[in-house]
């Protein structure tokens, strides 16, 4: 029988709230740097209305439940600075028990739509993902600039029917090293935020891409 019991989640809110502008920010929060990152931009240097979705993505990586507490975490902090007021909601999508599974950005993308199509105003999807990110073991841009495509193709075909939507993913974060960002990110904010890709008994395994970026990061 599946396990349907879940962590404490930060309150779900719909609706149009903050500044009442024309125009929303849909930001993709997965609970690491770059995407609390742009939500910490958002809410202090845009007055746009502001809603972040989490995705709880479950597969063999199984690092979700290290992500969905970073996010109730992340939400927790944001309330307790009253920046200003803004959306979240969030969802799941569970393959836990299968091989091969899409590439998140695929899964950002169509969800993305979904949640989109409940918004007013402008809508625009912010995403943490680089267009530089390579795989482990790519050693050329060929992949990367497929998956990119694939997941605005994925947008703007879940979205044909809605002009206000727009139809590309924004990556506000291309160009600029991590480096940089975790420079700029509050410490007690980047204390919150969750990078490991693969988790080994709840920590950090230290040898996935993003830890050893990190790591390196931290020797500067």
């Amino acid at each position: 029988m599946a396990n349907t019991n879940l962590p404490p989640a930060p309150d779900t809110r719909m609706g149009v709230v903050g500044g009442g502008t024309d125009k929303t920010r849909l930001i993709m929060l997965s609970g690491g740097i770059d995407s609390a990152y742009i939500l910490w931009d958002a809410l202090n240097n845009s007055k746009d209305d502001v809603f972040a979705h989490h995705i709880s993505i479950r597969n063999l990586e199984n690092r979700w439940q290290q992500e969905r507490e970073a996010v109730t975490k992340i939400i927790k902090y944001f309330d307790e600075k009253k920046i200003r007021p803004f959306m979240f909601s969030e969802s799941v999508w569970s393959f836990p028990y299968v091989e091969y599974f899409c590439w998140d950005i695929h899964v950002v993308a169509f969800v993305a739509s979904q949640v989109a199509h409940n918004l007013k105003g402008k809508v625009t999807v912010y995403t943490g993902d680089y267009e530089g990110f390579r795989a482990e073991g790519e050693d050329d841009d060929k992949g990367r600039e497929l998956r990119s495509k694939i997941a605005d193709d994925i947008l703007a075909s879940a979205c044909q029917d809605r002009e206000n939507i727009e139809k590309k993913l924004v990556k506000p974060l291309i160009g600029i090293e991590k480096a940089e960002i975790v420079k700029k990110l509050p410490d007690d904010l980047l204390s919150l935020t969750w990078s490991c890709r693969t988790p080994k008994d709840g920590k950090p395994c230290e040898v996935c891409k993003t830890c050893k970026d990190l790591a390196e990061i931290k020797k500067k």
